[in-house]
């Protein structure tokens, strides 16, 4: 699949820009962070209006045998949880580009 991200090719008097762009995007997606997380780059009630944002907004659903989960990769920002293959059992992850 195609990196995520590069290096950041902006010039320099963007930069401080592009680091607050990276914390609110941060702020939404990672659910491992702690509710009142913020790395002093948001305002609070920025973080807090965002953590919110994304928990109204994400879906997630646990796949059962037989079942396919299609969708446009430009589209949607996806991801998974970790998980545990059973012994004899494997894992089918196929991307079309």
């Amino acid at each position: 699949s195609p990196p995520f991200e590069g290096p950041a090719c902006l010039p320099s008097h963007l930069m401080e820009d592009y680091y607050v762009a990276y914390a609110a995007f941060q702020q939404m997606v990672d659910s491992s962070l702690p509710p009142d997380y913020n790395n002093g780059r948001l305002p609070p009630d920025m973080a807090r209006e965002l953590r919110a944002f994304c928990v109204e907004h994400t879906w997630e659903r646990k796949l059962h045998a037989g079942e396919i989960l299609v969708f446009n990769n430009q589209r949607m920002l996806h991801g998974r949880r970790e998980f545990t293959i059973k012994e004899g059992g494997d894992r089918q992850l196929i991307g079309c580009y």
